[in-house]
């Protein structure tokens, strides 16, 4: 009975995550937040959004990302497909040892980070704030892009609090050392995708 309840399980998750991205290509698609127009900490608009990856995502090599606790590693294969990067007992990330990216798994990663890689700062606070405030120490999610297989990213993000329209939640960047605000579905893109991982390698 154990294999039909983990079937069940698996079915129930992909299924989570299937309807979250239609959710989300409805939102881009019909541009639910308006024009991309980016908002200072007084409330007035600069007339050009700022992307969170300026230089684009195909440079990436790796994501991490750490919740609750645990730490989900993507790597890129040699034909550039994406895997999640498990394994039973810690490896470092340098470690060299070769992987195969699953087709499915491949397409499934690379419509989450796709679709996060055209986030969109809305509402810059700037510098000079305590993260606690806003849900950022600790944070809920961490990101962590990185150029190539190494251990040392060359950005990284945390995610905190839903701000009280429930439609856009606080970040913060490294490299900018500033917090601002991003869409909330985004968010809960990169949370589905982890929910995927945590279903298919539960034992």
């Amino acid at each position: 009975m154990r294999p039909v309840r983990k079937r069940s399980r698996s079915l129930a998750i992909w299924g989570c995550l299937a309807a979250a991205l239609v959710v989300i290509y409805v939102v881009e698609e019909t541009d639910i937040f308006g024009p991309d127009v980016y908002h200072d900490i007084h409330g007035d608009v600069i007339k050009e959004s700022r992307a969170i990856l300026a230089a684009g995502f195909g440079a990436i090599a790796a994501v991490e990302l750490a919740h609750d606790g645990a730490t989900y590693r993507f790597d890129r294969d040699a034909s550039g497909a994406w895997y999640y990067h498990h394994h039973d007992t810690p490896v470092p990330a340098s470690d060299p040892h070769d992987h195969v990216a699953d087709a499915d798994w491949a397409a499934l990663i690379d419509k989450a980070f796709g679709v996060f890689s055209r986030t969109q700062y809305l509402r810059n606070l700037g510098s000079g704030f305590d993260g606690a405030d806003y849900g950022l120490e600790p944070p809920i999610l961490a990101i962590g892009l990185f150029a190539d297989k190494t251990d040392n990213p060359i950005v990284r993000y945390t995610v905190g609090d839903v701000e009280p329209d429930q439609l856009r939640q606080y970040a913060w960047r490294s490299d900018k050392d500033e917090i601002a605000t991003i869409p909330i579905y985004q968010v809960e893109n990169i949370m589905q995708l982890i929910a995927a991982v945590r279903g298919a390698t539960a034992p």
